[in-house]
């Protein structure tokens, strides 16, 4: 292995991922990081003197390496892809939640279809890979979120539903198209999901529970967080969720709240917010 190359995730399963804090802009209050590329460059939420906006970060995480990303009333830039095509949501003047594309300067707004007898406007773009095509939901009639799948492209869009779903986000698409994401059964249990070859294979941490993927590699690694029984959010990492199942439990060191992890890329990174014991939000990578 070249000494540039980031550990594949099955190797971190067995070894101390190297986690370093992610503290650009500089003066951030409170950061959660969303979304990462396999240029390592990421797409976060940060509070910055009293104003919480959405950047883009690059890589490496050096001062003076990012923008402001903004559209609308608020914007929340939640993925990012090779070619530098950024997509999440923003209020709109209208008081509607809509979806954004951002490609090279160009906004494109997203609603999703729904049914005539849905009055409601929220769309969510949460996932996206370097083939444009896109993971999220909208609110129905109901105010149960409806996962779905966008082509950049085309325009067209389909609805992701896993068995048993009263409510479900589609939230992260890999390379291969695997969508994973995250459901509420009808008895309020909160499960994970992947979607791969048109199989959905449901996915609970075991002994936790509310278990949200967020993230998905190139191999179906897959990352999100979790409740223990006392009630504390962890991180957890999930390698060979098909055939033979090995999860790990994950805490950032210095965090005395939850713990999430937000992405991992085909490099084997990973991104993650945590929680210090003043209530701040502090996110990291690791590689």
């Amino acid at each position: 292995m070249a000494p540039s190359q980031a550990l594949p995730l099955a190797t971190l399963q067995t070894a101390s991922p190297q986690c370093k804090p992610l503290t650009v802009p500089r003066h951030a209050f409170s950061i959660s990081v969303n979304g990462l590329n396999d240029r390592r460059d990421v797409v976060e939420l940060a509070t910055v003197h009293h104003r919480t906006a959405s950047y883009e970060v690059y890589w490496p995480f050096r001062r003076n390496r990012y923008r402001e990303i903004g559209i609308g009333l608020g914007t929340v830039a939640t993925s990012i892809n090779d070619a530098g095509l950024i997509a999440g949501w923003y209020l709109s003047d209208h008081g509607a939640t809509l979806g954004f594309i951002l490609s090279h300067g160009v906004w494109t707004s997203y609603e999703a279809r729904k049914p005539h007898r849905s009055h409601t406007n929220v769309t969510e773009l949460l996932g996206l890979n370097d083939d444009d095509s896109l993971v999220g939901f909208y609110l129905d009639g109901s105010g149960a979120d409806r996962a779905f799948e966008l082509n950049a492209a085309t325009g067209k869009s389909y609805e992701i539903r896993p068995p048993g779903a009263v409510s479900a986000e589609a939230t992260a698409i890999n390379n291969r198209g695997d969508v994973t994401g995250f459901l509420t059964q009808k008895n309020g249990s909160i499960e994970s999901f992947l979607l791969k070859g048109g199989s959905y294979t449901l996915l609970q941490y075991p002994g936790g529970g509310a278990t949200q993927a967020f993230g998905v590699g190139r191999s179906d690694e897959i990352v999100g967080s979790y409740v223990d029984t006392t009630g504390k959010t962890h991180g957890f990492i999930l390698t060979d969720p098909l055939a033979s199942p090995q999860w790990q439990s994950f805490d950032y060191p210095e965090s005395t709240g939850p713990t999430v992890l937000k992405g991992v890329n085909e490099r084997g990174d990973l991104i993650g917010s945590y929680v210090d014991a003043y209530q701040r939000s502090h996110s990291f990578y690791c590689h």
